[in-house]
């Protein structure tokens, strides 16, 4: 059956309340028996002094504590069997944060009485797709206003739980809290590269050569790969380096299905499509797999299927998320069968998901683990006080660069046994990378872009609008095509990292004064969290344009040097008073800045 499509609603009004029955787990976790059990510093001793119970609370906190959204929805949705598409404002902010498979409660506005189980189906930029029994539907009227909970999913904590109870049942402990090994010199083996444009970079070429020869184990190697450095692509040339190898079994995975879908067709375009399988969620909606994809995963007849797991054996290369990770070890697949496992945007993971596919599928001593991201840009995310205290928002990626780094910062020198950074640039017009690569990474990165960085005058490329907020999501999405421009994508930032485009167009549309209490509490918008406005200011190639309330966005002193920094080179334009449409105005006068 095809999925239903969203509706867009003339009229939906959505308000938030903080659920009563949240206030009891909340009173508790305030008391000292509850927060006894966390540590500030996580070790192995504490893990196994505790069992799982300790680390269950860890990612109760993460997930269960956070306020239940109660939403009341009103306005005309389309119906299909026990599917109902509704507009959801808020759901572009993680306001609230909804995945597949998240259970909810609807009853209507009138009779209370009257409560509904379901479940998300899907989750579009601007809507959800419900599930629920047959029933409710006897009883809908078009027009009916319901309240609806939205609780988080059991599923994906009970993965997480059990991954951490496999990684303390088979002894993960040097694979997790690693001794650093010494660092003995060692020659540099000369390696047949797929990919030629490695051969000139250093750091890239070493990384390739230290995960083909396991330098790190049985402690995981980390790639270390600040914006446009091309981390994935260093990832990609090692593993079609693995695959060589005959009794090779490797296992690569990523956050979200984007990065997974990316760093796939990297490896499938580099040859050998018959070594390799994307494995999808059954849940996901078929449309959104690439046509390059389509031949190389779980997609039959217009729906996904689970293969037998003999025959997911027989892959060289299975590629997948974290959480669908799990189904491996649900369906058998033993430990010890991968002989290597890599992590892609390592960094935007809780180290509790990135034990998922780990535990129970890779052996103690014996497997590599290959971590890859920038603990620089955006984390995991945790918007618990009282989880972030005991640093729950600190992915594995990001622990295990301080344990191997010299100086316990992850901006210092670190074993290169373990550990390498990458500091070429290929992506960014050097004027764009100046403030980041000052304010974030000490100065340390290279640019060596290519000859399309240079040049925006003739506007062949159109801007990608990059923002925060869903009401602006709306308007400028409407403003471009109502101005035939339908090619332009325009999203929130956590959409675009990893991601870059030719030119950038980042409206701050949350620099008000109003908000900054707010986003200072939760980590939002662009003023008070500098991981987002490092992925903001890094995604673009030759252009990069920034709309917002200067006087706002210079109470934050990284803003303020990047509008220096602006004023310096020509390319600060005053602002004008007046709706986003005039402040379009500003894009060709920006086109005169970095010598376009």
């Amino acid at each position: 059956m095809p999925p239903v499509q969203p509706v867009r609603n003339e009229t939906n009004h959505v308000s938030y309340v903080h659920c009563d029955r949240c206030r009891p787990v909340r009173s508790k976790v305030r008391g000292q028996g509850v927060c006894s059990l966390l540590v500030s510093s996580l070790t192995w001793e504490g893990i196994s002094a505790d069992s799982v119970h300790s680390l269950r609370i860890h990612v109760t906190f993460i997930r269960q504590l956070m306020p239940v959204l109660v939403s009341e929805l009103a306005g005309k949705s389309s119906w299909n069997c026990s599917n109902l598409c509704q507009n959801l404002p808020g759901l572009s902010e993680n306001r609230p944060s909804v995945r597949p498979g998240d259970e909810l409660f609807v009853y209507p506005v009138e009779e209370k009485e009257l409560k509904y189980s379901g479940s998300v189906v899907s989750v579009q930029q601007e809507s959800v797709t419900l599930r629920f029994h047959t029933r409710l539907l006897d009883f809908f009227k078009e027009g009916m206003k319901f309240h609806v909970e939205f609780h988080f999913n059991r599923l994906l904590l009970n993965i997480q739980h059990r991954a951490v109870e496999l990684a303390v049942k088979q002894r993960l402990q040097k694979l997790l809290f690693p001794d650093i090994p010494s660092r003995q010199s060692r020659q540099l083996t000369k390696l047949k590269l797929f990919d030629e444009r490695l051969e000139e970079n250093t750091e890239q070429n070493q990384a390739v050569h230290d995960i083909v020869f396991g330098t790190s184990m049985p402690a995981p190697y980390l790639v270390f790969g600040p914006p446009g450095t091309g981390k994935t692509v260093t990832l990609v040339e090692a593993i079609k380096q693995i695959q060589t190898k005959e009794d090779c079994h490797i296992l690569a995975c990523a956050p979200t299905n984007s990065a997974v879908d990316l760093l796939c067709k990297k490896i499938v375009h580099l040859g050998n499509e018959g070594d390799v399988f994307r494995l999808y969620a059954l849940n996901l909606t078929p449309d959104f797999v690439p046509k390059e994809l389509k031949t190389c995963c779980n997609l039959d007849r217009g729906s996904f299927y689970l293969p037998a797991t003999k025959n997911l054996m027989s892959y060289k290369i299975i590629v997948t998320t974290l959480y669908t990770a799990s189904r491996l070890v649900t369906e058998g697949v033993h430990e010890g069968h991968f002989t290597h496992v890599f992590v892609d945007e390592a960094g935007q993971a809780l180290e509790t998901e990135c034990l998922i596919p780990l535990a129970g599928l890779v052996a103690a001593g014996r497997g590599q683990v290959v971590l890859a991201g920038d603990p620089k840009q955006l984390g995991p995310i945790v918007n618990c006080a009282a989880a972030k205290k005991y640093g729950l928002n600190v992915s594995l990626l990001e622990r295990l660069l301080l344990i191997f780094s010299d100086d316990k910062s992850i901006d210092g020198a670190f074993n290169s046994r373990c550990v390498t950074k990458l500091l070429r640039n290929y992506r960014s017009h050097p004027d764009i990378l100046e403030v980041p690569n000052r304010l974030f990474y000490k100065g340390e990165l290279k640019p060596h872009e290519d000859e399309s960085c240079k040049s925006c005058c003739d506007w062949e490329g159109l801007p990608q609008p990059v923002t925060k907020i869903k009401q602006e999501l709306k308007i400028l999405g409407k403003d471009f095509k109502s101005g035939y421009m339908d090619d332009i994508k325009v999203g929130p930032v956590e959409e675009f990292q990893g991601d870059e485009r030719r030119v950038i167009l980042v409206s701050t549309v949350r620099s008000q004064t109003e908000h900054l209490k707010t986003d200072e509490v939760f980590h939002m918008g662009f003023v008070c969290n500098k991981k987002r406005l490092n992925v903001a200011l890094t995604r673009a190639k030759a252009l990069l344009i920034v709309v917002g309330n200067p006087d706002t966005l210079q109470t934050n002193e990284q803003w303020k040097t990047f509008i220096d920094f602006c004023k310096e080179k020509g390319g600060y334009v005053c602002p004008l008073i007046g709706t986003l449409g005039l402040s379009l105005g500003l894009i060709p006068m920006w086109g005169q800045w970095g010598k376009c």
